[in-house]
């Protein structure tokens, strides 16, 4: 929010900057009026301090008051560009899981490892809503995986997952999630099942090192075709998920060597709507085997397969 006010416009220009909150915040607090306007901007200021996370990061500030308020509006920019920040942050349905505060957070994550005997720290721990941001530390022996089952609503952040070759199952409980991880992991097996609805939009590559990924039982699937996936990634499966067809999807890495695509909607149609996604895919350099065993109907015949034939691709049904 700029701090470059202009009187007279002052409650419009605050309602604009707030707009994004409006759905978490209460009637009375988003009547930003001239009126009174120094007790109308310290409900506000006091519902977004909690809805934001501020404690313990921001000051509270004292009211609003006219003779001071170009300085207490300072506070609130300060309010408004501010984000938690932390290497865990995960929106989901935390209170069937039982996490009210960093303790039952520890608990939590104690049951998300496969072997109890794992090193692992919390601190800086914030629930907000739905939302827990915190800072967490394991350790993993190589191959030690987490399972993290929740009903979620937004995976941004893991933890800092320490040690080589780990692996990951996110089970969504048949929620409706969006998968925005923005940062890169060593992980080698990923597996993300069990939604409603899955938003794959990963803003960095998710691993140098993966070799499988899995993405199964989703019933909408949408994912960014702009997705960067590991050039060490050899096994990928994105079966029983209503897949129709393929254009809308990433570039494979020229080292994969079987993709999995059973189990969806493909019908001729479809094939035909992929082929220029079959087009844009690289020679895949030690064969590539394609299963659609499953689907309405097979590829094979089709020039979806005469394409993938000049990438070293073999279609199986």
């Amino acid at each position: 929010m700029s701090c470059k006010f202009i009187w007279f416009s002052l409650p419009i220009k605050i309602k604009k900057a707030v707009r994004t909150y409006n759905s978490q915040l209460s009637s009375e607090a988003k009547k930003i009026k001239w009126h009174n306007l120094p007790k109308k901007i310290n409900l506000f200021y006091d519902e977004l301090y909690l809805i934001k996370g501020a404690q313990g990061s921001l000051p509270k500030p004292s009211d609003f008051i006219w003779y001071n308020l170009p300085n207490k509006l300072q506070a609130l920019c300060n309010l408004l560009d501010f984000e938690l920040d932390g290497n865990f942050d995960i929106t989901a349905n935390w209170g069937d899981a039982g996490v009210t505060d960093i303790d039952s957070f520890r608990e939590w994550i104690a049951t998300t490892i496969d072997e109890e005997t794992i090193e692992f720290t919390v601190s800086a721990f914030t629930r907000v809503g739905d939302r827990v941001v915190a800072d967490v530390d394991i350790i993993l022996p190589t191959g030690v995986g987490i399972n993290y089952f929740l009903e979620f609503y937004e995976i941004k952040r893991l933890g800092n997952l320490i040690g080589d070759a780990i692996e990951v199952v996110l089970a969504g409980n048949n929620g409706q999630c969006n998968f925005v991880l923005d940062r890169t992991y060593n992980i080698d097996n990923l597996n993300i099942s069990d939604f409603s609805e899955l938003t794959f939009n990963p803003s960095t590559n998710i691993s140098d090192i993966m070799s499988l990924m899995t993405i199964t039982n989703i019933m909408s699937l949408n994912v960014n075709s702009d997705t960067i996936l590991s050039e060490n990634l050899n096994g990928l499966e994105l079966s029983n998920s209503n897949i129709e067809s393929l254009n809308s999807y990433f570039t494979l890495p020229e080292n994969l060597q079987n993709l999995g695509l059973e189990s969806n909607q493909f019908t001729t149609q479809g094939y035909e709507d992929s082929e220029e996604w079959a087009t844009a895919q690289p020679y895949f350099i030690n064969g590539c085997n394609m299963s659609f065993d499953g689907n309405p109907d097979s590829p094979i015949g089709t020039n979806f397969e005469t394409i993938l034939a000049t990438k070293n691709v073999t279609l199986s049904y």
